[in-house]
C-alpha cells in the first residue's frame, strides 16, 4: 500500500505535534506511534489509538535536531477482509503504512550581500515546508529578533567591522516558539577610514614669501609679476591611507575654473593680483562622499601698484 501518513498540514509545535493523518489505512482500529530519532537513539513520543484523522501529541521535552517518525497501523484478524481503494484484501499478518518525516532545518542558508551596515540570510529551508522561522542576533547577547520569510531575512542597523552571532529557529506553527535551532555568525565589512586633513606641499613654480606648509595664510612674493602657486596634496596619504580610496576637490576661489579642481596634484595655478583668496581643499572618500575632510587657507595676492617690486642689478 502507498500513501502519506503525514499530510502537509501536520505541524510540529513547541508543545506538541498536531498530527493529521492522510494515509491509505482507513476505518476503525487504527494505531498511531510517533518516535523521535536523534543519531542512534530512538525515543517513543506517542503510541495509541488514532480515533480520528487528527490528534495533538504533547512533547515530553524540547527537541533539538533529529527526525520524527510517524507510523499508522491496522491489525486484522486471520481471515478478516478489508477494502482499500475498491480492492478487497484478506490479511493474515499485521499490515502497516508508515513514512519518516524530518521536523528539521533542512538548510540554514547562507549569509550574502554583507556590507558595513547590513547583511542578508538567504536559502533557508524548513521541514515541514509550511514552517516559518525566527531569528535572534547580536554581538554578545542575541538581543535582536526577526522573522524568516520565504527562506530569507535581512539584518539591518549593523555596525561595521563587527562579528555578529545568530540563532535560526524553526517555528512550525505561527505564534509558537522555535522547536529546533541552528546557529551561525558573520562579520560586517570594515569601517571606512576617514580621509586625512589635507597636507600641502609647494612645488615649482610657486611664488610665496613663506612656504611653510603648516601655515594657513600665505602672501604672494612681489618680486614676481605673477602670483603662481603649485600645490601638491599627495603627502596627505601617509601610512594607513590608500590614496585610491579618496579623491580631492579643490576650490581656488577664482571666477573661472582652472581645470585643476579635482586633482590631488594639480598643475600651477595663477591668482590674479589685487585680491585675497579663500581656498578650500577637500579630501573625500570614494565610497561615501559624506566622509570628507576640509582645510581652508588664505592667499594674499596684493596688486603690484600697492607694493614695491624688488629687482636686482649688477655693476
Amino acid at each position: 500500500m502507498s500513501g502519506d501518513v503525514l499530510s502537509d498540514v501536520s505541524t510540529v509545535t513547541a508543545s506538541g505535534i498536531y498530527y493529521v493523518y492522510n494515509g491509505t489505512l482507513v476505518g476503525s482500529g487504527l494505531t498511531l506511534s510517533v518516535d523521535y530519532i536523534a543519531g542512534d537513539s530512538t525515543e517513543s513520543l506517542f503510541s495509541g489509538t488514532l480515533s480520528s484523522t487528527s490528534t495533538l501529541i504533547e512533547l515530553p521535552h524540547e527537541l533539538s535536531g533529529g527526525n520524527l517518525r510517524a507510523t499508522v497501523s491496522k491489525s486484522f484478524e486471520v481471515g478478516e477482509s478489508a477494502s482499500f481503494s475498491g480492492v478487497t484484501l484478506v490479511f493474515d499478518t499485521l499490515t502497516q503504512s508508515s513514512v519518516t518525516f524530518a521536523a528539521s532545518i533542512v538548510s540554514t542558508g547562507s549569509i550574502v550581500d554583507i556590507t558595513r551596515e547590513s547583511a542578508s540570510l538567504s536559502g533557508v529551508i524548513f521541514r515541514p515546508n509550511t514552517s516559518s522561522g525566527k531569528i535572534y542576533y547580536g554581538t554578545n547577547i542575541l538581543e535582536n529578533t526577526g522573522t524568516v520569510n520565504n527562506g530569507s531575512f535581512s539584518f539591518t542597523g549593523l555596525v561595521a567591522g563587527t562579528l555578529y552571532n545568530y540563532r535560526l529557529g524553526l517555528v512550525p506553527f505561527p505564534d509558537w516558539e522555535e522547536i529546533l535551532s541552528e546557529t551561525g555568525s558573520f562579520t560586517t565589512l570594515p569601517a571606512l577610514i576617514p580621509p586625512p586633513t589635507a597636507s600641502i606641499a609647494f612645488q615649482s613654480t610657486t611664488y610665496l614669501l613663506d612656504q611653510n606648509p603648516l601655515l594657513n595664510e600665505f602672501t604672494c612674493d612681489n618680486t614676481h609679476t605673477e602670483c603662481k602657486i603649485n600645490f601638491n596634496l599627495e603627502s596627505s596619504f601617509a601610512t594607513g591611507y590608500t590614496a585610491s580610496d579618496y579623491f580631492c576637490e579643490l576650490d581656488f576661489d577664482l571666477d573661472y575654473e582652472s581645470g585643476e579642481e579635482y586633482k590631488c596634484n594639480p598643475n600651477t595655478v595663477t591668482f590674479p593680483r589685487g585680491h585675497d583668496y579663500t581656498l578650500h581643499f577637500r579630501i573625500i572618500h570614494t565610497l561615501d562622499v559624506e566622509l570628507a575632510s576640509e582645510r581652508v587657507i588664505i592667499i594674499h595676492a596684493p596688486a603690484l601698484t600697492d607694493a614695491v617690486v624688488v629687482t636686482s642689478s649688477s655693476g
